[in-house]
C-alpha cells in the first residue's frame, strides 16, 4: 500500500534527501568517463555491472528455449 506516500513526500525535502543519500554512498560528484570504458586498440566498450547475473536459456530442462543466437527480439520477449 502506497497511500502513505503523499503525506510522507509533503513532509520531506526531496532534494535534500537525494543529496544526503549521495553523500552517504560516496557517489556524489563521481562518474564514469568514456575513456574508462574504452577497450585499448578496439572500438568496443567495457560493460560495468554492480553485480553478476545468471542467464537461463530455458525455464526448466524440459521447456523450450527463451531465445536463440540470431533471434530477433522485441520488448515483449522473455530473455
Amino acid at each position: 500500500d502506497t497511500g502513505y506516500l503523499p503525506k510522507f513526500l509533503a513532509r520531506i525535502d526531496a532534494d535534500e534527501l537525494i543529496q544526503e543519500i549521495e553523500r552517504a554512498s560516496g557517489a556524489e560528484g563521481t562518474g564514469i568517463s568514456l575513456e574508462m570504458l574504452q577497450i585499448d586498440n578496439s572500438d568496443e566498450l567495457k560493460v560495468l555491472a554492480p553485480s553478476t547475473g545468471v542467464f537461463y536459456r530455458t525455464p526448466s530442462p524440459s521447456e523450450p528455449e527463451y531465445v536463440n543466437v540470431g533471434d530477433v527480439i522485441t520488448t515483449e520477449d522473455v530473455l
